[in-house]
C-alpha cells in the first residue's frame, strides 16, 4: 500500500498546467511520514500549489501623456525598467501546523540574476506564501535581451519532526518571460518658446518599431543643450500566441545627432 501512495504521489508531484506566462504546478501535500498519509488518507492535509509568474515593472515613470498622445519628461525623471519574478506557495488547509519558504530567482539572459527569499509562513488553515525578485532591465546592454527565467523552490518545516525540507514543500516551479524592445527614433520638431529647454520631437516617417508614441516633449537639463534627434527604448513581452504587448513602460530618451533605426529587437 505504501508503495501505492508513493507512485500516486509521484504522479501528482510531477503534473504541470501552463497558463499563458503563468506556470501553475500542482502538487499534493505530505503527510510528515508516509505511513501517516497513508493511513489519513488526506482527511488532515489539503492540496499544495506552486505558481510561477513574471512581469515588466517601471520605476520613475513620471511623464504625462499629451494631446497627441505622445510622451512629456524631464532628463531628471531617470525612468528604470525592472523585471519582476514571483514564486508562490499555497495550500488549502492543514492540521499539522506546516510552515513553508519560498526562494525566488529571476535570471537574465545574459546570466545575471537576483534571489530573494520569504520567510516561514504558515499555521494550521490555509496558507499562502510568496517571494519576489526583480532585476533591472537596460535595453542596450549585450545579451540582455530575450528569456527571462523565473523559478522557486519551497522548503517546508514539519513541527513534529523538526525538520527542514524541499520535500514537505512538494518542489517548485519556473517560467520563462521572452522580453523584447523596440527602439525608435524621434525627430526636433519644434522648441517651446517659454521654456527654452524643452523641445517637442515627432516620431520619424516609416517608423516600424511596434511600441512607439507619436511625440516625445523632452526637457534638458541646463548643460545638455538641444540634440535633433531622440532615441527611446521601449520594452515589450512577446506573449504564446507571437503577439507584442506593450506596456508603455520607458527607459531613459537618449538625445542624439542622428537616428533612424526604427525597429523591434526580440529573440
Amino acid at each position: 500500500m505504501l508503495q501505492s501512495v508513493k507512485n500516486e504521489l509521484a504522479k501528482l508531484r510531477h503534473s504541470v498546467l501552463v497558463t499563458g506566462l503563468k506556470m501553475m504546478a500542482v502538487t499534493v501535500l505530505l503527510l510528515c511520514s508516509v505511513v501517516s498519509q497513508a493511513s489519513a488518507q488526506g482527511s488532515s492535509m489539503g492540496y499544495g500549489v506552486n505558481y510561477d509568474d513574471a512581469w515588466l515593472i517601471g520605476y520613475n515613470q513620471y511623464y504625462t501623456t499629451t494631446a497627441d498622445g505622445g510622451v512629456a519628461i524631464t532628463h531628471e525623471n531617470e525612468p528604470m525598467i525592472y523585471v519582476n519574478g514571483c514564486g508562490i506557495y499555497e495550500e488549502s488547509y492543514n492540521s499539522y501546523g506546516h510552515q513553508y519558504s519560498v526562494r525566488t530567482k529571476i535570471t537574465a539572459p545574459n546570466g545575471s540574476s537576483v534571489t530573494n527569499q520569504s520567510s516561514y509562513g504558515g499555521g494550521y488553515s490555509s496558507i499562502h506564501v510568496r517571494s519576489d525578485a526583480a532585476i533591472r532591465f537596460f535595453p542596450d546592454l549585450p545579451g540582455n535581451i530575450g528569456n527571462f527565467l523565473s523559478q522557486h523552490d519551497t522548503t517546508g518545516y514539519c513541527p513534529s519532526s523538526s525538520y527542514y525540507n524541499a520535500y514537505y514543500g512538494a518542489g517548485g516551479g519556473f517560467l520563462y518571460l521572452p522580453v523584447g524592445v523596440s527602439f525608435s527614433c524621434y525627430r526636433l520638431d519644434s522648441g517651446d518658446p517659454n521654456n527654452p529647454l524643452t523641445g517637442t520631437y515627432k516620431v520619424i516617417p516609416n517608423c516600424n518599431a511596434t511600441c512607439k508614441s507619436p511625440s516625445y516633449t523632452y526637457t534638458y537639463t541646463p548643460r545638455e543643450g538641444f540634440r535633433f534627434f531622440l532615441r527611446v527604448a521601449e520594452p515589450y513581452v512577446v506573449l504564446p500566441t507571437g503577439r507584442k504587448q506593450c506596456n508603455r513602460i520607458i527607459g531613459l530618451p537618449l538625445p542624439t545627432d542622428f537616428c533612424n533605426d526604427c525597429s523591434d529587437v526580440d529573440i
